[in-house]
């Protein structure tokens, strides 16, 4: 496995807002694999930063077409990963 692993979602994803269900309680979850190698990392959408060491974060997700990436740091530089995933 690499250093970073974008776990879900995954490459290509397309997701659907279900009128059946309240906004409120949708959400989809970004999960990463960090290994040791990996001293620190961000994860952005759309190249804005949402949160910062945290594997695991829920977003409330809206229209849209997106760009999700995991920036980590290492000794010798940067590491990253990038998927595009779609919510329809």
């Amino acid at each position: 496995m690499k250093n970073i692993h974008i776990l879900h979602p995954q490459n290509g994803d397309i997701f659907r807002l279900d009128p059946q269900i309240p906004y409120k309680n949708q959400a989809i979850a970004f999960k990463v694999y960090i290994d040791s190698t990996i001293e620190s990392f961000s994860i952005k959408l759309n190249g804005n930063t949402l949160c910062k060491n945290t594997t695991t974060f829920l977003w409330q997700p809206k229209l849209g077409k997106y760009e999700l990436e995991v920036i980590g740091n290492t000794r010798t530089g940067q590491k990253s990963e990038k998927i595009t995933f779609t919510v329809f």
